[in-house]
């Protein structure tokens, strides 16, 4: 048993470690797909293996144009990056299905010849009529660009009744092959079905781990059974648990099933998005919840991903968004939000830039919540909620806001001591509040009830502009 466990040992150490991402380019890359495309790509760099992208398109009428170049695209903007590809050391190619036919008529036929498969006519009323004899249906193949009736080829699932494989994650799984039917391996269009190019393909460019969604694990028997047929040993199989709403029912288009590249236009970083598709399914040894690349390379493990379905909290993603923010240097915010700020809005005063930015960093969710902060400290806003106009028209606020305009005029320099001292000043000779002070001031500096401090205010928006927009409305 030791000595067993040895060779075990010394096989897994020395064998090469080569995953895949298979999308179809029917869309575009959605989270479900990016969580596969990063458990693939970060368990290959854990072992110093390899990540390779397979287009599987033999789908021919869903394609969508330009899928496959924005697939690719994706991948970059989320910094997952492939040894082998499309254009990319293609050592084991063409790494697009719908380029590699012959190979597929070649294995097929192999699958016809020794009895593992079979042609199935299709007969005017779309029936499928099996022929059952190999030198006919071999003969049929070869002629297939000159017979008028199409057909199929069928992958014969045995007739035992059970059928034990293994997945790493579940550990022993256990199929009733009664319950299925004999699959069709390629279809009338002359192009295989995801069942037989993935089998296919996976042993001819050496994949040892296959890791992909929970969805195509009652596929598992057919795929383990045409490796077996072919007489090839089979890769691991590792199944990731479905992607789930709150409300535990399968993930909708309206929360993550979207392309994944609509994320960071919302304003999420491409780390915080990593960082959170991360922990979909997947759990470190302890209570850590921020990783950069590096670190998710070191802790993960196959061990630690969950059978369980994984909920996708966009609530959480929102707090997991604003702590890499927080984590910024201004320079490096200001950088990445120039694209979500208004052309319109002069930027050139670095020194008030720099103070506006320090104020919202850490009331920053997604770098779309940027233009609504900054707006007022760049443009005087015209007032029209009913609520803050009441306000402002109070007779003890018209009081507060001549008394500051009035004061502001005799201000050289705008400091937290003065803007205080100012403060104190209003609430001990006008009898007022600090609520009575703050509102209706703030809603003519600021546009809104609630915001920055009155010093925050002042202090970017400098003396004269504030005295002008308090002159407004006295």
């Amino acid at each position: 048993m030791k000595e067993l466990q040895h060779l075990l040992q010394h096989y897994l150490l020395t064998m090469k470690i080569r995953t895949r991402f298979a999308p179809s380019p029917t869309g575009f890359l959605h989270i479900g797909g990016l969580r596969t495309a990063l458990y693939n790509y970060i368990f290959s760099k854990k072992n110093n293996g390899e990540f390779i992208l397979r287009i599987e398109d033999t789908d021919q009428k869903r394609l969508v144009t330009n899928a496959i170049s924005k697939i690719i695209s994706s991948l970059h903007s989320f910094d997952i990056e492939f040894n082998e590809g499309p254009n990319i050391n293609e050592k084991y190619g063409p790494y697009k299905q719908s380029e590699r036919l012959e190979l597929y008529k070649k294995q097929y036929i192999k699958l016809i010849k020794n009895n593992s498969a079979y042609l199935c006519y299709i007969d005017k009323n779309e029936r499928l009529i099996p022929e059952n004899n190999i030198d006919k249906a071999l003969e049929i193949i070869e002629k297939q660009n000159n017979i008028n009736s199409p057909f199929v080829i069928k992958f014969k699932i045995p007739s035992n009744k059970e059928f034990r494989t293994y997945d790493k994650l579940r550990g022993e799984v256990i199929f009733d092959l009664t319950l299925i039917d004999d699959p069709i391996i390629i279809k009338s269009d002359g192009f295989p079905t995801y069942h037989f190019a993935n089998v296919v393909d996976d042993h001819f460019m050496e994949i040892s781990h296959v890791i992909r969604g929970e969805e195509w694990l009652p596929s598992l028997p057919k795929h383990v059974l045409l490796y077996k047929s072919f007489g090839w040993s089979t890769p691991h199989f590792i199944h990731l648990p479905l992607l789930l709403n709150p409300d535990k029912s399968k993930l909708s288009k309206r929360q993550g099933d979207v392309d994944v590249d609509a994320f960071l236009e919302k304003g999420y970083l491409k780390e915080a998005i990593i960082n959170f598709i991360a922990l979909l399914g997947w759990h470190p040894p302890n209570n850590q919840e921020i990783f950069d690349n590096e670190q998710l390379i070191k802790n993960f493990s196959i061990k630690r991903i969950q059978k369980s379905g994984a909920i996708f909290d966009i609530k959480k993603l929102g707090w997991m968004n604003a702590q890499y923010i927080k984590n910024l240097s201004i320079k490096e915010l200001i950088d990445i939000s120039t694209d979500f700020i208004d052309n319109d809005l002069d930027l050139s005063n670095n020194d008030k830039l720099i103070k506006i930015f320090t104020f919202i960093q850490d009331r920053i969710t997604t770098l779309k919540d940027i233009p609504d902060l900054i707006l007022p400290f760049y443009k005087n806003i015209v007032i029209s909620d009913k609520e803050i106009l009441d306000c402002i028209n109070e007779g003890i606020s018209q009081n507060i806001i001549k008394y500051w305009y009035e004061s502001l005029l005799k201000i050289d320099e705008v400091n937290n001591d003065s803007i205080s001292k100012l403060i104190k000043k209003t609430i001990e000779n006008n009898k007022v509040s600090g609520k009575q002070i703050f509102f209706p001031l703030r809603g003519i500096l600021y546009g809104k009830f609630h915001g920055p401090d009155l010093y925050t205010i002042i202090s970017i928006l400098g003396i004269e502009e504030s005295i002008k927009r308090l002159k407004q409305y006295i």
